[in-house]
């Protein structure tokens, strides 16, 4: 299963995903359900961070909802699978030295972290973890990406670009690159926000093979994403496709 969030870099395409055989994703597909947003709450509660106050050009920590419409399709030789996601999927912020971290909980059982280096202009992604867990199973991926992974400038405009090469030290590529084709507004939580829109295509070589492109509605005064919309294909150990659409509930966090 993989999920492509701008603000993750490209690499967080391929951490869940990469590692992980797809036969193992076909046996426990059947045992993914959704995480609570009370589960989140409750977990980020007992983890808050370094500080729960929002930062300057941070996006504020807590729990934040995205409402979720896709599907995924594995396959490994003659078998195959077609999963719909949870209509809710929660990702949780929490602030460390220096930056702050992004917990996705995409099901029950799959999910993914990233770290991230805060800059004056811009920040990185440095490092990331995938976890999986079902019938009994359960693994988990750590990757530190050299060179980081760039994300959105602080200040954007129309026609920035940015991106490059990453390795994991392990043998897996990721080569992106992202671009400010528009600005528009949008209303989450009926609040009425001017967001960038971001389109990414990137390319993943090495240890695994795949690509795909990500739209992106991005708020950069709160380095946040606002919506996503995302096609991606992987290959390695087997084929997994994915086809979603995120959007921001509240800009607001739980608490």
């Amino acid at each position: 299963m993989r999920w492509r969030w701008i603000l993750g870099g490209a690499a967080a395409i391929v951490l869940l995903t990469v590692g992980v055989g797809a036969a193992l994703f076909l046996v426990a597909d059947r045992d993914a359900g959704a995480v609570s947003p009370e589960r989140a709450l409750s977990e980020f509660r007992e983890r808050p961070g370094a500080d729960r106050r929002p930062a300057p050009g941070l996006p504020a920590a807590g729990v934040y909802l995205y409402r979720v419409r896709g599907e995924e399709t594995l396959s490994r030789g003659p078998l195959s699978i077609t999963r719909t996601f949870p209509a809710v999927a929660p990702r949780t912020i929490r602030h460390t030295p220096g930056g702050y971290e992004v917990q996705w909980r995409i099901s029950t059982g799959k999910g993914e972290l990233m770290r991230v280096r805060a800059g004056a202009r811009r920040s990185w992604t440095v490092y990331g973890e995938s976890y999986f867990s079902a019938a009994g199973i359960s693994t988990t991926n750590r990757r530190s990406w050299e060179p980081p992974q760039p994300r959105a400038p602080r200040t954007v405009r129309v026609g920035a670009r940015w991106g490059g090469r990453s390795t994991d030290g392990d043998g897996l590529v990721v080569d992106s690159e992202s671009r400010v084709t528009g600005m528009r507004t949008i209303r989450v939580g009926g609040v009425p926000v001017r967001a960038a829109v971001v389109e990414t295509m990137f390319t993943v070589s090495g240890t695994a093979r795949g690509s795909g492109s990500t739209t992106t509605l991005l708020d950069p005064e709160r380095e946040l994403d606002l919506r996503i919309d995302t096609t991606s294909d992987l290959e390695q150990n087997g084929s997994a496709s994915t086809r979603y659409v995120a959007t921001l509930t509240s800009l607001t966090p739980l608490t």
